[in-house]
């Protein structure tokens, strides 16, 4: 495969299948979610809308961590794989999204796995099946609802 291609299949293994399928990756509707996020909030709309739909805001902050988190972690794999083998980049980046998103592609770099890279893409696999989010709330702890309120500070971004 050219080089865009293998570009343009991470980015897909990336997003992965719909959220009641056995794939990996952020989810068709967790992308979707924050898409229409982007563009609601570049219309300068406060509420998120689709199908005539209002998205919760929690709903879109939970996309938002799920995206953040997994890019955060396919970077890390991905590094890590980096370090650890003796291959070009982009098949490199392409063997951690393909962890992720538990498809089974691969640029033909798994077999020759070290031990150590064998052992980052096993527990890429089970992170990208069971979630971003999922394994981070798991090792977090329970989630409780604050007691408190704090003030609100509108800041600046972009």
């Amino acid at each position: 495969m050219a080089e865009h291609s293998l570009f343009l299949s991470v980015a897909l293994m990336f997003i992965g299948g719909a959220s009641a399928s056995t794939t990996g990756g952020i989810r068709i509707n967790t992308f979707r979610v924050l898409l229409v996020a982007i563009l609601a909030a570049v219309a300068g709309r406060r509420q998120v809308h689709l199908y005539r739909r209002a998205i919760p805001p929690e709903l879109v902050n939970r996309a938002l961590a799920i995206a953040l988190l997994s890019v955060a972690l396919l970077f890390g794999v991905a590094y890590a794989l980096a370090v650890a083998e003796d291959a070009p980049f982009l098949h490199v980046l392409f063997e951690a999204a393909s962890a992720f998103g538990n498809n089974g592609l691969t640029t033909g770099l798994t077999p020759q796995l070290s031990e150590t890279g064998s052992f980052i893409i096993a527990a890429t696999m089970v992170v990208g099946r069971l979630g971003p989010l999922t394994l981070a709330v798991l090792l977090a702890g329970r989630l409780t609802t604050p007691h408190l309120h704090y003030a609100q500070e509108p800041v600046r971004v972009g």
